[in-house]
């Protein structure tokens, strides 16, 4: 799937999004989460808004049997080829994750329910800080309306 988010210059090949890995978690309720590489990205280009509406226009498309509950964005590396997902190959990739969102169709409690923001995850060199819409509003809402575009 492609997706493009392009702000580029005429000289400049495309900004495009594609799934790069669907994981599955292990609970009773399965929903997957989708990494999702952006390509000719483009440090100060783009913001988390940006992101946060790529996010939701993904998880409306996205049409399989089991939901599609986060959605965490990654830039282009060339240390990580394999797409065999272990604990080595998410320990090399971690540093390549800029965003994530985690949506509320993550249980089953919430089907029928319309779909919102839940969590956000703010990357910095492998390193997550994970802000919770319950706890994190103010800043989530500050984050999310900032024209300042990400820098990492």
């Amino acid at each position: 799937m492609f997706l493009d988010c392009n702000k580029a210059k005429k000289d400049k090949e495309p900004t495009q999004i594609y799934l790069y890995h669907r994981h599955s978690n292990s609970r009773e309720y399965r929903t997957y989460e989708d990494y999702l590489m952006i390509t000719n990205y483009e440090n100060k280009t783009i913001t988390a808004d940006d992101l946060y509406k790529i996010a939701q226009k993904y998880i409306d498309s996205v049409k399989k049997n089991i939901n599609v509950s986060r959605i965490t964005f990654l830039i282009p590396n060339s240390e990580v080829e394999s797409k065999h997902w272990d604990s080595e190959i998410w320990g090399a990739l971690k540093k390549y994750c800029i965003f994530g969102f985690g949506f509320t169709n993550d249980f089953e409690r919430n089907i029928g329910y319309p779909i919102k923001l839940n969590d956000i995850t703010i990357w910095n060199n492998g390193n997550s800080r994970l802000l919770l819409i319950d706890k994190d509003s103010i800043m989530i809402d500050s984050i999310l309306n900032s024209r300042m575009p990400l820098d990492n």
